[in-house]
């Protein structure tokens, strides 16, 4: 009476919840222009009640994977599953031991979550995760540093992604106004099109008072 009751753990229900959690919450559909119903029909003939786990583990996974989504997994005690397209479909374009032995020898600084060179005219930055806070105060420093090169080289690659907070941050120095960088919508309800309004992504002038303006 006061707990709700165990769900049914038969691959058939497991299939369906999976299938409705996607098509209630993923909000790609229409970018990616994918059908999710076709999905639905291709890949349910492949489940059955019975099927050893690790068999619907592996229909579930191919399921997903149909998304082309790296930020969408799946995990059971036994395996984890996740597209790595995003990641492996592209050439290795980062070098960290290059750039330590060939660049940096030795005589580069970290700050925060910035690697920093000095090439004299031009300073480097390194940022290799957006999940590593950046303060306006850490900005405000970067700026004091290269203030009198010609320009900055502020390189990504290798970043896994992070919050998009530190983006703005990281911006902040680079705009002396209130400016929009796009627009962004939130998923609202269950309907493929429930979506919130189209809201302004504004990056404000830093709060230091510094502005790169080159």
């Amino acid at each position: 009476m006061l707990f709700e009751q165990e769900p049914d753990g038969s691959a058939e229900v497991v299939f369906q919840e999976a299938w409705d959690f996607v098509n209630e919450k993923y909000t790609f559909f229409e970018l990616k222009d994918l059908d999710w119903d076709a999905t639905y029909q291709a890949f349910r003939p492949l489940v059955y009640n019975g099927m050893a786990k690790d068999s619907l583990f592996q229909v579930l996974s191919d399921l997903l994977y149909v998304l082309k989504d790296g930020h969408v997994n799946l995990s059971a005690g036994f395996d984890f599953s996740r597209n790595w397209s995003w990641y492996l479909d592209f050439p290795v374009n980062y070098d960290e031991n290059l750039l330590e032995r060939s660049y940096f020898l030795e005589q580069q600084e970290f700050f925060g979550p910035f690697t920093l060179f000095d090439f004299e005219d031009v300073g480097y930055i390194h940022y290799s995760s957006f999940s590593r806070t950046v303060s306006s105060t850490t900005m405000a420093n970067l700026h004091a540093k290269f203030k009198d090169r010609k320009g900055l080289i502020i390189d990504v690659r290798n970043n896994g992604g992070g919050a998009i907070s530190n983006v703005y941050e990281l911006l902040s120095i680079f705009v002396d106004q209130e400016t929009t960088l796009a627009k962004e919508r939130v998923k609202s309800g269950p309907d493929r099109d429930d979506f919130t309004p189209w809201k302004d992504m504004i990056v404000q002038p830093n709060s230091e008072a510094v502005h790169w303006s080159k």
